[in-house]
């Protein structure tokens, strides 16, 4: 997590400076393929009220040339550099702690935003003026994959069902019972979070001891924290899935998400919401202790399928699981 907010915020900009609406923070490491296009989607907005940070974490391709000729271009891109290769979360941190707009935005230097997208959650700003949280709907596409891409809405019923109070073009300010419902399933994606900075750095931004979930972790802790999240019905980012990169595309299931539901169960923040968490780490440790059984990984299997046991309150259904697990591969 962040340690010390805004420490070189003052060395970045002058008194006489206006703050920017917007700050966009991009991780970046070895992104030569996809970077420019990426940078390219924001410069390309409708909305120009922005700086766009971009945070390099050890490349050791092109892509800080990259940066530094479209920066000679558009001073709006500027290139922070994240010492010490801390991934993902370690370069948003970064980028947040040095960035100077009122807002921020994430997105990954191999996904794209839509022309309007800042537009859309500027508005949505002025709309809902108590809101310090806002979620959009967006599109995802495989990497190499020549089929149209797919709107989340159409491929996630739990997304759907609250989406869709939003409307196409619409915004949905969401406030009942909010925990419960992102414990659940976060109705999040980075590329698609406008979160008031002032927000974020009171959260302390994302848990850099997290691998992966590390997003899901702070936008559960975000929409416990303010108790309301804007949805925005207007799909306004491309998530590209791919499985290379600081941030990994969709894959086979892993065993992170417990890992940081684990971390939420010691959160003060989520203290009045622990059953709720240990329900969901039942299901995933249940659901891996089944995934690492059919792929014949004898311990995993069995690790989670204690680990399930134990977050049952050690119910007779997953005790049945452990001892078929430990059976069936023996």
């Amino acid at each position: 997590m962040i340690s010390d907010p805004l420490v070189e915020a003052s060395q970045r900009q002058s008194e006489s400076e206006s703050t920017p609406f917007f700050s966009i923070i991009m991780p970046c490491f070895n992104s030569e393929s996809y970077l420019e296009e990426s940078i390219r989607s924001v410069l390309e907005q409708t909305e120009t009220d922005f700086e766009l940070i971009v945070v390099d974490d050890g490349s050791s391709d092109s892509s800080t040339s990259i940066i530094q000729d479209i920066n000679k271009q558009d001073q709006r891109v500027k290139l922070a550099v994240n010492k010490g290769g801390k991934g993902a979360s370690g370069a948003r941190n970064y980028g947040a702690s040095v960035c100077v707009g009122e807002w921020l935005c994430f997105l990954d230097s191999d996904d794209l935003f839509e022309p309007n997208a800042l537009a859309q959650r500027r508005d949505a700003a002025s709309k809902a003026p108590s809101c310090e949280f806002f979620s959009s709907d967006f599109f995802r596409w495989q990497a190499d994959d020549k089929s149209p891409a797919k709107l989340q809405t159409d491929v996630n019923d739990y997304w759907k069902f609250y989406f869709k109070k939003a409307g196409t073009c619409g915004l949905y300010i969401l406030t009942e019972d909010i925990a419960p419902i992102f414990i659940k399933a976060p109705l999040a994606w980075t590329g698609g979070v406008t979160m008031k900075k002032s927000l974020f750095m009171e959260l302390g931004g994302f848990d850099e001891a997290l691998i992966r979930a590390e997003d899901d972790h702070l936008w559960i802790r975000g929409a416990t924290k303010t108790g309301r999240v804007g949805l925005i019905g207007y799909p306004d980012a491309y998530y590209r899935i791919r499985t290379t990169g600081l941030s990994q595309g969709t894959g086979a299931r892993t065993p992170y998400s417990p890992i940081m539901l684990k971390r939420l169960l010691k959160e003060p923040l989520l203290k009045n919401y622990k059953s709720q968490i240990s329900d969901k780490l039942e299901l995933e440790t249940y659901l891996l202790s089944l995934y690492y059984r059919e792929c014949g990984n004898r311990r995993l299997a069995i690790q989670f399928a204690w680990q399930s046991f134990q977050a049952s309150s050690f119910k007779y259904s997953k005790l049945r699981n452990l001892v078929g697990t430990i059976i069936n591969n023996s």
